[in-house]
């Protein structure tokens, strides 16, 4: 991935199918341009293990647990149910 102005310092780039597979690597790619990362994937153990080891390469990252092919997950973060 180039440099670009969508990522970066200020910026926050969600990250679906985050628990494994090609997702932790893009996580850990979009993490190197210095935004905030959010990892999303439906196994909250491995969320939380990618989010531990990109934490401690000292990168901004959060996750949030969900399975999008629910149609209860598909909710705008944040909002009231």
């Amino acid at each position: 991935m180039g440099a670009s102005g969508v990522l970066g310092k200020g910026h926050t780039a969600l990250v679906t199918g985050a628990s494994r597979g090609i997702g932790p690597l893009v996580a850990a790619e979009l993490a190197r341009h210095g935004g905030h990362v959010v990892l999303s994937g439906r196994s909250a153990t491995d969320l939380k293990a990618v989010t531990s080891e990109l934490a401690a390469q000292g990168a901004d990252v959060s996750f949030l647990p969900a399975d999008l092919t629910q149609p209860r997950c598909r909710r705008k973060p944040g909002a009231r149910r």
